[in-house]
């Protein structure tokens, strides 16, 4: 009994920075309305991802919905706003399935790469006067 708890604990030790390393991945899922408008207007939580969105997309202003910051691992109901849900699943390394529905429907199903601090923009669904998307990005939450 005592050389399985210190083989356990021997495990535990040497397990422990790689469970750590994992831990400290996190994911910021943003909600964006994209609208077509004359007068372009960005909100100020979309600061960090103004260039990409203005430099890629052809809409004149953009909209924070709603923003969360979750574990890099797999969550099956993220709720963000507007009746806007994502799921992650499969998560390997910075790799993982996502699912956004919108209510009962859903709007997309992909496999994502994800690079430290690189944005991916999903989506282009109908929203309210306008198209949503969910910007994902991927940091670490360890500063050194």
């Amino acid at each position: 009994m005592k050389k399985r708890l210190v083989t356990w604990l021997a495990g535990l030790v040497i397990l422990a920075p790689l469970m750590a390393a994992s831990a400290d991945q996190q994911v910021n899922l943003k909600l964006v309305l994209a609208k077509a408008a004359e007068s372009g207007s960005t909100d100020k939580g979309l600061n960090d991802v103004e260039d990409l969105l203005k430099g890629n997309l052809s809409y004149g202003s953009y909209s924070l919905l709603g923003q969360k910051t979750v574990p890099l691992q797999a969550n099956p109901r993220i709720i963000l706003a507007e009746g806007v849900t994502v799921a992650l699943s499969d998560v390997q390394k910075n790799s993982l399935n996502i699912r956004i529905t919108q209510g009962d429907k859903q709007v997309l199903t992909a496999r994502i790469n994800l690079r430290a601090g690189k944005p991916a923009v999903l989506g282009g669904f109908s929203g309210n006067k306008g198209k949503m998307m969910v910007i994902v990005t991927l940091f670490s939450k360890h500063v050194e």
